[in-house]
């Protein structure tokens, strides 16, 4: 039987068996506007700004704009359809995630 190269990788080690770890995603979908853009990007100013405040110990934040072009959907239609119902937008939109 052939042996592991190395060791196995774990998600944590015994020492943060005590620690708890949290993660938030979440995601939502708007119109490729930038008057929408701007105002997320406000949102998120205000939001750090209240976490820095607050917030203790280590932590991350990632967002990320994901543009989602009608050619998404219009395919998906072609083969039972989009789960999402993102056929119902005429136009590109923009998937924002973030990850706290």
């Amino acid at each position: 039987m052939p042996q592991p190269i190395g060791k196995p990788v774990t998600a944590f080690t015994l020492a943060d068996v005590n620690q708890i770890f949290s993660v938030y995603f979440g995601t939502l979908t708007f119109a490729n506007d930038l008057r929408v853009m701007t105002k997320a990007h406000e949102i998120y100013v205000d939001v750090l700004s209240n976490l820095k405040a607050k917030a203790t110990g280590d932590w991350q934040i990632y967002v990320l704009y994901q543009p989602l072009p009608p050619s998404y959907w219009r395919q998906s239609a072609s083969k039972g359809g989009n789960m999402l119902g993102l056929e119902r937008f005429g136009e590109q939109v923009l998937c924002r995630k973030s990850t706290l």
